[in-house]
């Protein structure tokens, strides 16, 4: 499917300059690290996330894990992956796919970036699509995925991040450059995600992944989303929008995007990476 996948590998835009990393310990699978603003899509993909039996554990069939010791997000037996090569062929970016259906039968794929091959260590983010009978019609949503982080209420968390998102507006793919300001205190807990130099695809649909990407640029899509801690869901919330952290010392923050331009309704995903402070 080019729509998913093209939506996806745009985010190398952002992101190729990122070291990757590994994980190999003792895993343990978890169901109740997905998280969408759609409750629906965040269901579904449980669902396609979820093990043939239905449970967790060590042994069960699930295809997302957490090391229980570190937090770190390991994704496994996706379906399909695919790698392509961004900047020039300086870096290359993976995506998983995992195939699923819904309740009524309508066929489910959930792309996921590889985490590892962005320099992600305990979250990502991606992008569900249900077709039924037409791709133009296709219904999609996005996800953010990893065990969520609360640091305790009187911690002082002044941090900024850099990363990127990727999301649709209309039938038009939309890749964003994002830069995160996080404020966690006893007086304020809030989370600015501001997303730059953005670029917009009306022909992807048509494009092949080895082909140069014609986004062009839209400042519609530079905003700042400034998200408030609400402690009855545990997340950063603005609107539809939401945010979370993630590892240790909130290392990562990750969520969705949800908000109308122009009258036309932009959905996104995004993740980003704490900064190292300069000496």
């Amino acid at each position: 499917m080019r729509r998913s996948i093209l939506v996806l590998s745009a985010l190398a835009l952002a992101l190729s300059g990122c070291n990757s990393t590994k994980t190999n310990s003792n895993l343990v699978s978890s169901s109740d690290i997905i998280q969408s603003s759609n409750s629906e899509t965040a269901a579904v993909v449980a669902k396609a996330l979820a093990g043939n039996n239905g449970t967790n554990g060590k042994d069960s069939k699930s295809k997302l894990f957490v090391d229980d010791a570190t937090g770190k997000l390991v994704l496994a037996r996706a379906d399909s992956t695919e790698t392509y090569p961004v900047d020039d062929g300086k870096a290359n970016v993976t995506l998983l796919r995992y195939n699923s259906t819904k309740e009524d039968g309508t066929p489910l794929a959930l792309y996921l970036l590889d985490p590892a091959s962005l320099g992600f260590k305990y979250q990502t983010f991606g992008q569900a699509v249900s077709i039924k009978n037409d791709i133009a019609k296709a219904e999609t949503g996005y996800v953010n995925v990893g065990r969520r982080v609360v640091p305790a209420d009187t911690a002082t968390i002044n941090a900024k991040y850099t990363g990127g998102a990727l999301g649709t507006y209309d039938n038009d793919l939309v890749a964003s450059y994002v830069d995160a300001d996080l404020k966690w205190g006893a007086d304020a807990k809030i989370l600015a995600v501001t997303t730059r130099d953005s670029g917009v695809s009306s022909n992807f649909l048509q494009l092949d992944p080895d082909e140069k990407n014609d986004l062009r640029t839209d400042r519609r899509f530079d905003f700042t989303e400034v998200m408030n801690w609400d402690a009855k869901t545990q997340a950063f919330t603005s609107g539809d929008s939401r945010g979370y952290m993630y590892g240790p010392d909130a290392a990562e923050v990750g969520g969705t995007l949800t908000k109308q331009i122009d009258g036309i309704g932009y959905n996104a995903g995004f993740g980003a990476v704490k900064e190292t402070p300069k000496p």
